[in-house]
């Protein structure tokens, strides 16, 4: 898709996406841009997008999907906005780049890149290179008539490819977001022309609701109100793997008095015992957090299926979750091999990007599990493709340095319990397995 010259007549109500590396040259353009909106510009909406330039962003994917979801059917013309401290060939081709990475290699034939104007230095001539590398882009600087200037730029709606985030995920959120209003959207802006004269034209500024503020959540009791601080650890594998018993290992971590407590059924079975999900929050390092066992969704046994995915939803969202994929060890099955791939399709997003394999029954295996794994082609690629992050637990011994280790394992670890990174001597280090 590339910009309309005039062929096609687009909407009249459209959208602008501005990406930025720095925040507040990115409220300057938008600041320019409602300020001074021709009365030919009809209605149209600016959408401040998510930092996702940010390395240091604890919820990247969810961001992104937040946007998608937001902008659905698709911006109209997308401006990057360059700042004079990330001026240089190489970070404007790095931004552009990860622009095509993130939202779809296309982006550029809708992509207006902006340059600040700082005085006596020549940004813009030092970055005319960009046409060569990036021939649909178009570029200019930071004056008054940029609203004029995307007004004539513009073109269709975005085709997003869904390589990264399915459709149905972005549909499902937008029409979570649609429903609940206290649910904290990506900022935008709806900037609109009052009358015929472009002197005198006045811009609304309307912005989301702030979400109320979450209440606390009681340890030990069932929640299902996912709008609160509460991070989701999301147990999936199949039936008979362990994962009921490790809910209750995670979840007897630290508290003395519930060592022999089953806070979830657990019992060996080759008959699903877990039929639908649970969800226990409790407190552990200063953070809320909620254990979800889960059933096996692909066995035929389990009558509601469906339902239980949709349940499941809730909590296992990229960017809100971490999810174990629980395997027994000393056994990996051909069902087993597809589990991955399956899940994901499910789901409908990258849950490798936040999943640390589980292998259970440590305490019965005698072998080497670094053996186990690259015997298995399979398990070995699924390993390799959740960042090599695996762990092996001991169920019938409720040792809390195995679930140290575990958490120790989890993607942004050091953020999402900085309690925990602070006493992690090895931080840092992959594929290290720990059988405590």
């Amino acid at each position: 898709m590339s910009f309309d010259k005039g062929s096609t007549s687009p909407p009249s109500d459209w959208t602008i996406a501005v990406f930025a590396k720095k925040t507040d040259f990115k409220k300057k353009v938008v600041d320019i841009i409602c300020k001074h909106v021709s009365a030919e510009n009809s209605t149209f909406t600016v959408i401040t997008t998510p930092e996702v330039f940010d390395e240091q962003c604890l919820y990247p994917d969810q961001q992104i999907i937040d946007f998608m979801a937001r902008s659905l059917p698709g911006p109209n013309i997308f401006i990057l906005a360059i700042d004079s401290e990330n001026s240089s060939e190489e970070d404007a081709v790095t931004q552009i780049t990860k622009l095509q990475t993130t939202i779809g290699q296309n982006v550029t034939e809708q992509l207006a890149v902006v340059i600040e104007v700082i005085e006596d230095i020549n940004i813009y001539d030092s970055l005319t290179c960009l046409r060569d590398a990036f021939s649909s882009i178009q570029l200019t600087t930071l004056t008054e008539d940029l609203a004029d200037k995307c007004n004539k730029w513009r073109s269709g709606p975005f085709q997003y490819d869904y390589k990264n985030y399915s459709a149905d995920v972005v549909r499902r959120r937008k029409n979570e977001l649609e429903s609940n209003r206290s649910v904290c959207l990506p900022s935008y802006h709806q900037c609109v022309a009052r009358n015929n004269s472009p002197s005198t034209s006045q811009c609304t500024v309307a912005l989301p609701a702030a979400a109320p503020t979450a209440a606390p959540c009681e340890p030990n009791k069932v929640s299902f109100n996912t709008n609160d601080d509460c991070f989701n650890i999301v147990l999936l594998g199949l039936t008979g793997t362990g994962k009921s018993a490790s809910v209750n290992t995670i979840l007897t971590y630290g508290n003395s008095s519930t060592k022999s407590k089953n806070f979830v059924q657990s019992e060996p079975s080759s008959m699903p015992i877990t039929t639908e999900c649970n969800a226990v929050v409790v407190e552990k390092f200063k953070r809320q957090i909620r254990v979800v066992d889960t059933p096996d969704f692909f066995n035929d046994h389990i009558k509601n299926s469906q339902a239980q995915i949709h349940e499941c939803r809730k909590y296992c969202q990229p960017g809100q979750c971490v999810v174990l994929l629980v395997f027994q060890l000393g056994r990996f099955t051909d069902g087993e091999a597809k589990l991955l791939g399956k899940l994901e399709e499910t789901f409908g997003w990258k849950i490798r990007d936040s999943a640390v394999v589980l292998l259970t029954h440590g305490e019965s295996f005698e072998g080497n599990p670094d053996q186990f794994i690259g015997e298995r082609s399979t398990l070995k690629s699924i390993v390799e493709a959740c960042g090599n992050r695996y762990h092996v637990f001991r169920n019938t011994h409720k040792d809390p340095k195995q679930v140290v280790a575990l958490m120790r394992k989890f993607p942004n670890c050091e953020k999402i319990f900085p309690k925990l990174s602070e006493k992690n001597p090895h931080n840092g280090k992959k594929n290290e397995c720990s059988l405590c």
